[in-house]
């Protein structure tokens, strides 16, 4: 995975630097085609081999199933990244596939359809084009609007091809974690990585945070000492910003959101504990609030270092506002509703089966409405690809 998904991101930057002291005349660019999938099945070998080390499962000898594990089509490209032991258990027990469970699965199929099509696509469509690639020509009110819109086309892509994946797998007998539950509920930076790519922050927890953490507090334990509740996180999201990708503004992005982590534990150290539960509104504020520096600070997951300097700068620049007229903001912002409305029919169970304890009309309603909407997406401009799969 080194080789092929981080040589040409880093042999830029490194002859970039030779031209300038004149070491080099060129370039040496492979230009390398990355396996399918590649940064999702390293994850689970490592998992699978690390495990086996630790002695916590036991060592699969069947080539089979192990080469079913990583390579099982439906999280092929963008996962869930699933642990060895739960998947091992399901291909080797005897499951009946019955009506419920192809019911489910088709709803979840359904579900990650509509978030794909009808919210993702919607939204994308509607962004202008130079909108994050120049950012420095846009004003605080256009540069907001769009990069709080495509807050929620990731969510949404991201999340309808998992439901599409659990979905699809679910026919085949074998049930796939869940990666998200309702992120934009989080009332805390903590909650939010425990809500968003739920595979991926298990794995980052299990393999880098507790390493890390364990070792940090052999040479210090103190409950206290402040490093042992930064660097942990700090090292943890870099590493993932890494696993992104290699390029300056994927580090930029993982320093960012382990720092406010790092932050956010160490405030709790000093905070007042209590078990009154705070009130409606102050839930609602640490909603809004989280929301919202979380979408601002991410800005790095788009947009390489320069763009992201020059997006952060505008935010502060009132002037002409070019693209917020209601013809192109009518769509974004009904599409984020029904994003909305989606997580809060999953919220009691946290699933995509929120839609089945429904009342008999009401699914019917959903059901006609949510196909009328993927039939006209369909209709519209080609599908983007997910955009996990450039990972």
């Amino acid at each position: 995975m080194l080789f092929y998904k981080y040589f040409d991101q880093t042999s830029v930057y490194f002859f970039k630097a030779l031209l300038r002291i004149g070491l080099t005349n060129e370039l040496l660019i492979l230009d390398l085609l990355q396996p399918i999938g590649i940064s999702f099945y390293t994850l689970q070998a490592i998992s699978y081999l690390v495990d086996v080390y630790r002695k916590q499962i036991p060592a699969n000898h069947s080539f089979v199933e192990v080469s079913l594990y990583l390579g099982y089509f439906p999280k092929l490209l963008a996962g869930p990244i699933e642990r060895a032991q739960n998947f091992f258990k399901q291909l080797q027990a005897d499951v009946e596939i019955g009506n419920d469970q192809l019911v489910e699965s088709f709803i979840k199929i359904f579900v990650g359809l509509v978030r794909k099509l009808v919210i993702s696509e919607t939204i994308v469509r509607m962004i202008p084009l130079g909108v994050f690639a120049a950012p420095q020509k846009y004003s605080m009110p256009d540069l907001l609007f769009w990069w709080l819109t495509f807050a929620f086309v990731i969510y949404n892509d991201f999340a309808g091809y998992t439901s599409i994946a659990r979905g699809v797998s679910g026919l085949f007998g074998i049930q796939l974690s869940p990666n998200f539950e309702q992120p934009f509920f989080s009332t805390s930076y903590i909650d939010f990585w425990n809500r968003w790519h739920i595979s991926l922050s298990n794995w980052l927890r299990d393999y880098i945070y507790l390493p890390v953490s364990r070792a940090m507090l052999r040479r210090n334990p103190s409950g206290r000492y402040w490093p042992n509740l930064v660097i942990p996180p700090l090292v943890t999201m870099i590493v993932s910003g890494i696993w992104h990708g290699a390029a300056p503004h994927f580090i930029l992005w993982g320093a960012l959101n382990g720092l406010l982590q790092g932050y956010e534990r160490v405030q709790k150290m000093f905070a007042k504990k209590t078990s009154i539960p705070l009130p409606r509104w102050r839930q609602i504020s640490n909603i809004v609030v989280t929301l919202l520096i979380l979408i601002l600070i991410n800005a790095p997951f788009k947009m390489d270092f320069t763009q992201t300097l020059a997006f952060w700068s505008g935010l502060f620049r009132w002037g002409i506002i070019q693209t917020l007229s209601i013809h192109q903001i009518i769509k974004p912002i009904l599409a984020i509703g029904l994003s909305f409305f989606i997580d809060v029919m999953q919220l009691p169970a946290k699933d995509e089966l929120g839609l089945l304890r429904l009342s008999k009309p009401a699914k019917v309603f959903l059901l006609t409405v949510g196909l009328l909407l993927l039939f006209l997406s369909t209709r519209q401009a080609a599908v983007a690809p997910f955009i996990y799969q450039e990972f």
